[in-house]
């Protein structure tokens, strides 16, 4: 059988297991090359060597192909831009195979570097944040080659994103959560407009001009300084529900906290899980940032709204934030409202029977 009769099996092979991956594997060119030595890709294509590919065995051959075809689903290539080359594509590989070790894929004669080898899971992590828990200058284990990996231009993004939006349309029901959330191709748009919602909580009046800052050259007038627009968001305590009763809303609204995240250049908030406890504050001032607090998602099943702000001087002793933004189903018992502090509260429900007794009600639909 030629390399080429393997490859076409190989593709059908998916197909028939796992579809959705399958026909986007479908779309994505394998194009031969000699300038490399094992596989790669730089995020719109695969590459591969033939006298490498046809040395390895069914199982091997798949995992390699399928492999560079996660790396573009997460848009891994265009990812790792200010990091640490090596130790980004280690985290990288990880995620990668973990997620393909997961699914029940061999790796047969290959070694591919895993989570296991540092007492990590990538299937359930980003790359980021693996990224971050690795030591630096750490030493890559090649089964591909990462040398073509580079920012696609926006045809070539849009092209990628049309072929995955179609998939998602057909295989979304069976999609792997983790790629739904991964992927920067599948994420959808905010359902909120947050800036909006923030700016008129009281937080952030994004204005060229402000009578906040006072221009200080005239000593008998009082005249409103420039300012440089700026899309800031600060000083806000975010806390999510964790609870039991969350268990099928969560993801929706952990996509809706990243899209947050996403949102404002300039970051400085807090995030918490609650369910009857509270976790301790996460600094967050980016989206890697956020993914390293889910790590440190504890709970205990049921829910309490007033722990959150009986929590509020023991988290916050000298500087209160400006705003609380409590993400939840709403299926509790709601406080009085002086627990606050006067402190301004922005309720996310994703159930649109619940209605909080104080503070700005948003619903997640």
């Amino acid at each position: 059988m030629t390399l080429e009769e393997r490859i076409a099996n190989a593709r059908y092979s998916v197909f028939v297991t796992h579809p959705y991956l399958g026909y986007i594997l479908q779309h994505i060119p394998l194009i031969e090359r000699d300038d490399i030595e094992t596989a790669a890709t730089e995020g719109l294509n695969i590459f591969y060597n033939k006298m490498f590919m046809q040395e390895l065995s069914e199982d091997a051959l798949k995992f390699i192909i399928l492999h560079e075809l996660l790396h573009i689903i997460l848009a891994h290539p265009s990812r790792g831009i200010g990091m640490e080359q090596q130790r980004f594509n280690v985290a990288c590989d990880i995620v990668v195979n973990d997620i393909l070790i997961k699914y029940g894929f061999s790796y047969a004669e290959l070694t591919p570097i895993i989570g296991e080898n540092y007492n990590l899971k990538g299937h359930r992590s980003t790359a980021e944040s693996i990224y971050d828990k690795l030591k630096k200058h750490i030493i890559e284990h090649k089964i591909n080659s990462h040398q073509f990996w580079r920012e696609l231009s926006s045809d070539e993004k849009r092209k990628i994103f049309d072929i995955f939006q179609k998939t998602k349309n057909e295989f979304g029901e069976f999609f792997s959560e983790h790629l739904l959330k991964e992927s920067y191709f599948f994420q959808d748009k905010p359902r909120k407009n947050w800036k909006r919602i923030f700016d008129n909580m009281l937080i952030a009046e994004l204005s060229d001009y402000s009578f906040r800052k006072i221009d200080t050259r005239f000593d008998d007038i009082l005249l409103p300084t420039y300012i440089p627009t700026i899309e800031t968001l600060k000083d806000i305590w975010v806390v999510i529900d964790v609870s039991g009763s969350m268990k099928d809303e969560l993801n929706d609204v952990m996509d809706e906290c990243r899209h947050i995240v996403k949102e404002f250049p300039l970051l400085d908030i807090k995030i918490s899980f609650f369910s009857n406890i509270v976790t301790t504050p996460n600094h967050v001032t980016k989206i890697k940032d956020f993914e390293t607090s889910i790590q440190r998602i504890r709970t205990t099943g049921g829910t309490s709204f007033s722990i959150i702000f009986e929590k509020l001087d023991e988290f916050f002793p000298y500087k209160k934030p400006k705003s609380i933004l409590i993400m939840t189903d709403g299926h509790a018992i709601y406080p009085d409202a002086n627990l606050a502090k006067g402190i301004p509260v922005i309720w996310l429900i994703t159930d649109q029977l619940e209605k909080p007794t104080f503070g700005k009600t948003y619903y997640l639909s």
